[in-house]
């Protein structure tokens, strides 16, 4: 008799259970139209932590965004060594910081203005490759214009350490 009255009180109980997680799971669909939408930024979601992303994994939030499918996402997190089951809600917030920053484009480190010249395009997430270090599109191996051109570029007017006062600038 017992068992038979703790089974009709869990009904409601249940329901209510059914009603929370539907309410949870509109939520996050919502939240994840409004990513693919461009109306949020996944990085925004991240660092603000709303209560129906809390229980959603990080790569379900990052799928929902526009041109990024599962091999994008796969290599993504792999670049900053999470797990593609980690929620949103058990990341760190030295992780979060890490992640909104990759989404942002914010460079992990501040490029050296004197090794780099302006200019100089910078992929995101990758170490910048200077134009002269790229001979292969003339068939020669990577870093073959480094060798040609006598290293990286300098300032405008610097003269290397080897010409003579008197030599012709032009050659």
């Amino acid at each position: 008799m017992n068992a038979t009255a703790t089974m009709v009180s869990a009904g409601p109980q249940r329901m209510r259970a059914l009603e929370r997680a539907n309410q949870a799971r509109f939520a996050r669909a919502e939240l994840k139209r409004r990513v693919a939408q461009g109306d949020i930024k996944v990085a925004e979601v991240i660092l603000t932590r709303p209560w129906e992303a809390e229980r959603m994994a990080v790569a379900d939030l990052l799928t929902s965004q526009r041109h990024w499918g599962h091999t994008r996402v796969r290599k993504f997190l792999a670049s900053v060594a999470m797990s593609e089951n980690k929620t949103i809600g058990s990341m760190t917030e030295r992780q979060r910081q890490a992640v909104a920053a990759r989404l942002s484009g914010i460079p992990r480190r501040t490029l050296n203005s004197s090794v780099w010249p302006a200019g100089v395009p910078v992929a995101r997430g990758r170490a910048p490759v200077h134009p002269a270090a790229s001979g292969t599109a003339r068939g020669e191996r990577p870093g073959a214009g480094l060798l040609r051109a006598g290293g990286w570029p300098r300032p405008a007017g610097a003269q290397p350490a080897e010409r003579l006062a008197g030599e012709d600038p032009a050659r």
